[in-house]
């Protein structure tokens, strides 16, 4: 069976590749903290992935990621114990995970290695194909694997437009009514906070890297159904958002609510995927961080300094108060 096929291969080369996203943001990110500012991807996670990724824990002249690929021990320079280590059997054609003498790789076992059929491909199956193909012609040939090779293949998996951003919405897929009167708005606002109490998120919706996280390290599927769960609800959210009388005066702004959890939904539905995808999942949870969150906060924000502005005042009770009160 060809390493694209394998589940472990599909974890391994997202998580050693972007995984660099997971822990810097696990270490990084507060639960409460959504300023994007403080989650800027491009140069902490570009530094902490190209540290990673010169790391050659044994000496052998394989980096340790390079080692996860070929099936060799990131801590014995010699893994096959045939007196030669494995950066050198490799730049000499040999496997180095078989013992001498008869460890030729052939261009047959070769292509074996890259070969992921012609079935759906998963964007985390297209990385690992395009990457293997590249990474292999490169060590069959002497070369290293230097920065410009580690940058393009940086560049190519957090690349956000490879995944989608969800269904986009506009005024025609929501009720717009003429009625501006104060208590048509604050009907809205209430009618609009009850779709977030009666689908109301987990607190592990704000801990989406942890749960990655947990079910990366063991393959748990328990972890993923948070994820899918989570999606779930998001999903009604959206639903019931679009069943929402709107004041024509607060159109906009509700389309842009409806847009912002349409994009939240598409991210949880992505995280969801994550043991199958695990490229595409962790996309999301870059996505989700940098933007989805924050553009959220400040749909609902805007459409309680409408309510202010309006003079709209609600008791404690009332659901509208899910919305004036997010800053």
């Amino acid at each position: 069976m060809g390493w694209l096929k394998s589940r472990w291969f599909k974890i391994g080369i997202a998580v050693i590749f972007a995984g660099g996203l997971l822990w810097w943001a696990i270490t990084t990110v507060s639960k409460d903290t959504y300023r994007s500012e403080n989650l800027s991807i491009d140069s902490s996670v570009r530094t902490l992935l190209s540290a990673q990724a010169q790391q050659d824990g044994d000496n052998d002249g394989l980096k340790d990621w390079e080692e996860a690929l070929w099936g060799t021990s990131p801590s014995n320079a010699d893994t096959d114990g045939d007196g030669t280590i494995d950066g050198k059997e490799v730049m000499l054609g040999r496997n180095p995970a078989v013992a001498g003498p008869n460890d030729t790789l052939t261009q047959s076992q070769l292509d074996e290695k890259t070969n992921s059929g012609q079935e759906d491909l998963t964007l985390t199956d297209k990385f690992a194909r395009e990457f293997l193909s590249s990474y292999l012609t490169q060590k069959q040939g002497g070369g290293t694997v230097g920065a410009a090779f580690e940058q393009d293949l940086l560049s190519k998996a957090l690349d956000q437009n490879a995944i989608s951003r969800g269904k986009v919405y506009t005024k025609n897929d929501v009720t717009v009514t003429t009625q501006n009167d104060s208590q048509s708005i604050k009907d809205y606002a209430n009618a609009a906070g009850k779709t977030f109490r009666v689908n109301t998120l987990p607190q592990s919706a704000y801990d989406p890297l942890l749960i990655l996280q947990k079910a990366f390290e063991k393959e748990d599927e328990s972890e993923i159904k948070k994820l899918k769960d989570i999606y779930e609800t998001s999903s009604r959210i959206v639903a019931d958002l679009l069943s929402v009388k709107v004041p024509s005066d607060l159109a906009e702004r509700h389309v842009r609510l409806l847009n912002a959890m349409s994009v939240v939904s598409e991210n949880f539905k992505g995280m969801g995927d994550g043991l199958n995808d695990p490229l595409k999942a962790m996309l999301h949870v870059q996505m989700y961080y940098n933007s989805s969150v924050v553009e959220m906060r400040n749909s609902v924000k805007g459409i309680g300094d409408y309510l202010r502005e309006q003079g709209v005042v609600f008791q404690q009770e009332e659901d509208g108060t899910l919305i004036m009160n997010t800053i």
